[in-house]
């Protein structure tokens, strides 16, 4: 099954999406246009990395074959199809797309094929630049255009492809196949053994249920046979069983048909040569055909046996498909500084009543510090604090008594910093003790130093740029008498966290108020047009967007006044812009966006009736979403949080009378508005004495298209088994 997708945008309008999947070192490429109203895919041409692999690649389905119509491999000299459309530059490798065999004739608008090497060869992305490809569409007419991705790394989206397993059987628990839900019928197919069992007196159709599926699919069953030397494999007592597929509700299709080999020692699959005996053998199946699927597969197995003692036993089947999951972007990030602990000891009575503090070793607190001498030492442990890399501590200490400190001998006096990094051991960043003098208790590792006036220690560097989980910190004192005391105050530990970076886009809110009661809301907007139908009204018919003043109403519309709301937009009863007035049955406001924008929200106001949407589309006409507008009664206000992404077109369904206000959303970069030129990543294509296109040198009339033959051979090519 495959294992991971990249995808390509060709062109800025219209569009093709190329999308390629790697299928156990074979690529399955998917070509289909984004509007296919205005798009006929007739040519996909791009390079490869490595012009040694241009002898054996090779193609399935054969040319002529479904839509492909042509398949040609010569590094460096591609650069014209059939039909004389010429590009700029010269490619590796062309595949060109029709709906009549030898040329580009027929509306294309989606392909699909699978490319391999003739050598065993296994294809991977990396094989393709997929920095420069062109797909050429509209050719037929002689004003074709080449859609490009210019050069650039063409990797719009890289996808990851999920492997699920949407069907498992092992036909445990029941007495019949068909008491499973995973089977459509069974024919008198039987269970023994907790094994579907088919023989000469219960053979027939074991038919599987439908599965969705837009993309290759695989199967995998176990199979074995009781009573080898009884199969005959040829006259009218000839045993078979077939394997057949059903791609997306069409024919049925062979993927194997198991006879008995001339040794009687095994069954033999026609098309894959794979083969089951009297052990449970693990066979599957997956490429050619069964990369086809667009909406669904179905499989069956048909067993025609002359007698009871030839039996054939299959379990642990499993049908799986793939789906395409975009791998996101990493966003962009930056490490800041922040206070991952601050204490001040207020409000507490005991250190560890502070939830910053683990344990705190007969510690005190007095006058909202922290407090240690000769009757309370120990260790004052700081809670765990995260943090994305570096980490610093800044703490106020002071001592009391500090002519009674020793520095050396049985009372010495000693207050030690430490930390530990990531879980790992403590270490030490400072000792104090009292220095000759006995005017200060000084560091042993950095010199600094604190006497009877606060001051503030800082550490920051060295073994504390280490971390990359969490630090740690404790305070351990060794004093020898109550009258030699030391005091901490706000202690602020200070941790690095990743945050991403914000865009710097801000929201735009459109509030009508740069229009005038009375207008016509049509072209007046930077960054969209509003238009507007009343309910019942043609879809040609004038447009009834107009303002309205919320802070002066008129037309009788008093559930429309508002002191904070301003201008607003709503659906004219009558068009009278002297007389502003909202349809009391509603209608349709609709936004077109000239660049496909965030749409955040949008304040309604004045709505009584249920059954009022917002709905939003892509470029595409396709919906994003639909968002409900809440009946919130009469001169209400309320803002509809919407958050969809790519909006093109916005649609307001009012039931009844209201009005919309205070649009906010965020153009998306990219959708400038794109003309063909140098500047856009396609252009017109050239002609080299083109004359418009023939299907093929005989009669149109005479024409029977390979893939309308009902013949299975053409679908069987390259299915494979793993």
């Amino acid at each position: 099954m495959t294992d991971q997708t990249q995808e390509v945008l060709l062109g800025c309008d219209p569009q093709v999406r190329v999308v390629v999947s790697e299928d156990e070192g074979n690529l399955f490429i998917r070509v289909y246009a984004e509007n296919e109203e205005v798009t006929d895919i007739d040519a996909l041409l791009f390079n490869l990395n490595d012009d040694a692999k241009a002898g054996d690649l090779t193609i399935y389905p054969d040319v002529d074959v479904k839509e492909i119509t042509d398949f040609t491999v010569s590094p460096g000299s591609m650069n014209q199809i059939n039909n004389g459309a010429q590009t700029k530059d010269a490619y590796d490798v062309r595949v060109e797309f029709g709906q009549e065999p030898y040329g580009t004739l027929g509306d294309t608008d989606t392909a699909a094929f699978t490319l391999y090497m003739d050598s065993d060869q296994p294809l991977s992305l990396a094989d393709i630049d997929f920095g420069n490809m062109t797909a050429i569409i509209n050719s037929d007419g002689g004003n074709g255009l080449a859609l490009t991705n210019n050069g650039g790394n063409g990797a719009d989206a890289t996808y990851e492809t999920v492997v699920t397993k949407v069907m498992s059987e092992d036909f445990e628990n029941i007495w019949a196949p068909k008491q499973s839900a995973n089977i459509d019928s069974d024919d008198n197919w039987a269970i023994k053994n907790g094994q579907a069992f088919t023989n000469g007196c219960k053979d027939g159709t074991l038919e599987f249920g439908e599965v969705k599926a837009c993309a290759p699919v695989a199967l995998s069953l176990d199979m074995r046979a009781e009573g080898l030397c009884n199969f005959e494999q040829d006259g009218c007592y000839a045993d078979s069983l077939r394997l057949e597929v059903q791609i997306d509700g069409g024919d049925w299709v062979l993927l194997d048909e198991f006879r008995i080999n001339d040794d009687n020692t095994a069954m033999v699959g026609s098309e894959t040569g794979q083969c089951f005996t009297g052990d449970m053998t693990n066979i599957c199946y997956s490429g050619g055909v069964l990369d086809g699927a667009q909406d669904s597969v179905q499989f069956r197995m048909v067993s025609d046996i002359s007698a009871a003692n030839e039996q054939i036993y299959i379990d642990n089947v499993e049908i799986l498909t793939t789906e395409d999951v975009l791998v996101e972007d990493e966003p962009e990030t930056t490490l800041v500084d922040v206070v991952g602990m601050d204490e001040d000891f207020e409000g507490i009575c005991d250190p560890a009543q502070s939830d910053n503090i683990v344990s705190d070793g007969n510690w005190a607190i007095r006058g909202g510090e922290a407090m240690t001498n000769g009757c309370k030492d120990g260790e004052l442990l700081f809670d765990k604090v995260e943090t994305a890399c570096k980490a610093a501590i800044s703490l106020d200490m002071r001592a009391e008594g500090l002519r009674n400190f020793e520095n050396c001998g049985w009372g010495t006096d000693k207050v030690s910093l430490e930390v530990q990094i990531d879980g790992g051991d403590w270490q030490l960043l400072d000792t104090f003790m009292i220095n000759d003098a006995k005017t200060a208790l000084v560091g042993c590792e950095t010199g600094q130093s604190f006497g009877c006036d606060a001051t503030t220690l800082t550490y920051s560097g060295g073994v504390l740029d280490e971390a990359t989980e969490s630090v740690q910190f404790r305070i351990v004192s060794d004093i020898t008498a109550w009258n030699e005391k030391v005091y901490v105050d706000n202690v602020e530990i200070m941790t690095t966290e990743e945050v991403a970076v914000e865009d710097d886009t801000q929201p735009i809110t459109e509030d009508f108020e740069g229009a005038s009661a009375g207008d016509t809301a049509d072209t007046q907007f930077e960054n969209f047009t509003v238009s507007a139908q009343r309910a019942g009204d043609d879809d040609a018919s004038e447009n009834d967007a107009m303002i309205f003043d919320t802070n002066n109403p008129t037309g009788g519309d008093w559930d429309l006044s508002y002191t904070d709301q301003g201008n607003a937009l709503i659906i004219s009863e009558d068009n009278d812009e002297c007389d502003p007035d909202d349809n009391a049955c509603g209608g349709t406001i609709s936004f077109e966006f000239t660049t496909p924008a965030a749409v955040l929200s949008l304040n309604v106001l004045d709505v009584e009736e249920t059954g009022g949407a917002i709905d939003l589309y892509d470029v595409n006409g396709g919906l994003i979403k639909s968002v409900e507008i809440p009946a919130a009664g009469n001169n209400s206000a309320q803002t509809i949080d919407i958050d969809a992404r790519g909006v093109a077109a916005m649609d307001v369904h009012l039931v009844g009378s209201g009005a919309v206000d205070d649009l906010t959303y965020i153009p998306e970069a990219g959708g400038d508005d794109c003309e063909t030129g140098d500047d856009c990543d396609q252009y017109a294509v050239t002609y080299d004495d083109w004359v418009a296109p023939t299907a093929t040198p005989e009669e149109e009339d005479d024409i029977q298209l390979p893939w309308q033959e009902e013949e299975e051979e053409d679908e069987l090519a390259d299915i494979q088994f793993i």
